[in-house]
């Protein structure tokens, strides 16, 4: 706002109208105090913008638990007490931002983005998004069944899926027949009946992981899940290759 202001002053102050797109030059007068009028609510326009992206795009790492929506009541609880450092936002910019790509499809939201720079944030994430229930209950048959929360994950790359990747869906709740070996080390294949409690869905945005390493005269590298093609392509500008 000071620059648009100042550069406001210089305008008004010069003695010739200054240059506008087009080459076009704008002099004195009601187009001239027409214009000036104009540029001072666009100015007003982007600091109101400009306060609302900054109040309410805040990373969020402990004021959370009244806006986490359909997840666990203590599921962002225990992964900041595990991670402390790991970034967690449940503001409506980022849910709304991270709920859609450039589909057709209406944006829908998750319940609680994460931005883990780590191989054991991403693992202790997925832990918590699939947990069994102490609980049991019974099925239309008798049987009884445990009963297992399952959080929808969706990881964010760039938000260019064209598809609706990136928009959550729940599933309903159902009873299904899955390997032991989800819950457990043994390694004896056996299956047993579960019932998954859909718990609402998170976003786990890859950013971080933007390393670039290994490259070789083959043309192969190792990069993270962050890594954009621009900035992959920028990094291989000496080998002579591109994506």
């Amino acid at each position: 706002r000071e620059i648009g202001e100042t550069l406001l002053c210089d305008f008004g102050n010069a003695a010739e109208g200054p240059c506008l797109s087009g080459g076009s030059v704008l002099g004195a007068g009601e187009e001239r105090d027409n214009a000036l009028s104009l540029a001072m609510r666009s100015i007003d326009r982007l600091a109101r913008f400009s306060r609302k992206v900054a109040t309410s795009s805040i990373t969020v790492t402990r004021a959370f638990s009244a806006e986490s929506g359909r997840l666990p009541d203590d599921f962002l609880t225990r992964l900041l007490a595990r991670h402390p450092a790991l970034q967690v936002s449940t503001n409506s910019y980022d849910l709304e931002s991270h709920g859609r790509g450039e589909s057709h499809h209406p944006t829908s939201p998750p319940d609680a983005v994460l931005f883990p720079s780590t191989v054991e944030e991403v693992q202790t994430i997925l832990r918590l998004c699939c947990r069994e229930s102490s609980s049991k209950k019974k099925t239309t048959g008798g049987d009884d069944v445990s009963e297992v929360d399952i959080v929808s994950v969706i990881p964010y790359g760039a938000g260019t899926s064209v598809e609706g990747h990136l928009n959550l869906h729940t599933p309903p709740d159902e009873v299904r027949e899955v390997p032991s070996s989800i819950f457990t080390t043994d390694i004896q294949e056996k299956w047993r009946k579960v019932r998954f409690r859909r718990r609402g869905g998170v976003s786990i945005d890859m950013r971080n992981f933007d390393s670039i390493s290994d490259v070789d005269s083959d043309a192969f590298c190792r990069v993270g899940a962050g890594v954009s093609r621009n900035r992959l392509n920028a990094d291989l500008r000496h080998t002579g290759t591109k994506v």
